[in-house]
């Protein structure tokens, strides 16, 4: 077979829909995937500029943030259910089916009449939200093995990493502009967009549906093998401590910039985006160096780095050195941090688990998001305690992700494979 304009060797695959994985297909598979990837994030950060606006026009300023814990409940729910009907029916039509409610549920938001309304409309909403990511992540599993995954998941996640750099800017000159349901159009709109792209061009991955995949006694078995399994708990620590961090993030980066620090919504929107640039350009990077140094490697060194800028960060603010500079420069660090370990640690996390590559990646969304759910509203109860308590939170996993790549992960540490 002629090799030119081929992918590299490690992610040569015999057949992709009966004709050769070639790089363009691969660049192809890649701009897909990561574009219904962060359909959690665009869900979430698209809105944090209108959180303020939405408060007052539900004359609900101190409970808003409940619309953002009851997306991450329905999100972590989410996990449970879609991987196993992604592994019983096929990745297509759940992804196709998934995206379609997911627009709706947007478009239902903006015309929300009560914030008890939009609550409930929100928690359906994040029930939907999981979809691109969980499939995008058990389709790189059925097409590629351990280091590959972590490469086409890192290049993914530089497509799918310009969400959250974008959609706050996005979100905060809607709101300014037209107002806080402009911002769910846009969601609706971007989703729908994705929709006819996956249904025209994604094709069906999963080779062998299995029959049992919707048994609840299967779904247990499964869920309890993947968090016991002594090669994924490591890296499912350190996935579930990252997620912690950069929970703590959203929660109370709107109010700490904003009510503590003075800043503008424009400029929040874009201190937002500059922290996220951080795990955008990083992810880039470890799509490129993943194959030559190993995820093991990459995965000690995100959580350094983040443990380091956690502790910088709460430093700052006990010897009231802190402001909105030192703050989002911390927490670009943080977030640089989160992009070395994030690929890196879900290919960890997935690799063993060929046979249920979509119940393997919904136990761990479902670990993600249930942090969040949790994270979001203890963050809001505290907000009177001011920086402190999302400062704290982000140091906390920062740390604790290190002891757990230190003890649970750095002993089995292989060497790192020669480059290609």
């Amino acid at each position: 077979m002629d090799c030119s304009g081929s992918v590299p060797p490690i992610l040569v695959l015999p057949q992709f829909r009966q004709s050769p994985l070639t790089r363009t297909r691969l660049i192809f598979l890649t701009l897909i995937l990561g574009g219904i990837g962060p359909l959690g994030a665009l869900g979430v950060d698209t809105t944090l500029p209108a959180l303020g606006i939405m408060g007052i026009a539900f004359n609900a300023e101190e409970t808003i943030s409940l619309s953002i814990s009851a997306f991450f409940l329905g999100a972590a729910f989410s996990q449970l259910l879609i991987g196993p009907l992604a592994d019983r029916f096929g990745r297509r039509p759940v992804l196709l089916l998934g995206l379609t409610l997911y627009a709706l549920a947007a478009i239902a938001s903006a015309f929300a009449p009560s914030l008890a309304v939009l609550v409930g409309i929100r928690f359906i909403h994040g029930l939907t939200s999981s979809t691109g990511q969980i499939i995008a992540r058990a389709v790189a599993r059925d097409l590629f093995d351990r280091d590959a995954v972590a490469r086409l998941l890192s290049f993914t996640m530089v497509v799918s990493g310009s969400v959250p750099v974008l959609m706050p800017v996005i979100g905060g000159q809607l709101t300014q502009l037209i107002g806080w349901e402009a911002v769910f159009i846009f969601i609706a709109a971007y989703t729908i967009m994705m929709t006819l792209v996956c249904g025209i061009a994604l094709p069906e991955t999963l080779a062998e549906k299995d029959q049992n995949a919707l048994r609840f006694m299967e779904l247990l078995r499964a869920f309890l093998v993947i968090i016991r399994h002594r090669e994924s708990r490591g890296y499912i620590i350190c996935l579930v401590c990252s997620s912690a961090g950069f929970f703590a993030w959203i929660a109370g980066s709107s109010r700490v910039l904003i009510d503590i620090y003075g800043e503008s919504i424009t400029a929040y929107s874009l201190e937002f985006a500059l922290v996220s640039a951080g795990g955008f350009m990083t992810a880039l990077f470890v799509g490129f160096v993943v194959v030559r140094f190993g995820i093991d490697h990459l995965v000690g060194a995100g959580t350094v780095i983040a443990s380091l800028a956690g502790v910088t960060m709460l430093t700052l603010l006990l010897t009231g050195l802190d402001n909105a500079v030192f703050l989002v420069a911390s927490m670009a660090t943080f977030r640089i941090g989160l992009g070395l370990l994030n690929p890196t640690a879900t290919a960890g996390a997935l690799s063993p688990f060929p046979h249920m590559a979509g119940r393997a990646s919904s136990v761990l969304g479902f670990l993600q998001q249930g942090t969040g759910a949790i994270v979001v509203p203890a963050i809001g109860f505290y907000s009177a305690a001011g920086a402190l308590p999302m400062i704290g939170t982000i140091t906390v996993a920062g740390v604790a992700g290190l002891l757990s790549y230190m003890f649970l992960i750095r002993r089995g540490a292989a060497p790192a494979p020669p480059p290609f």
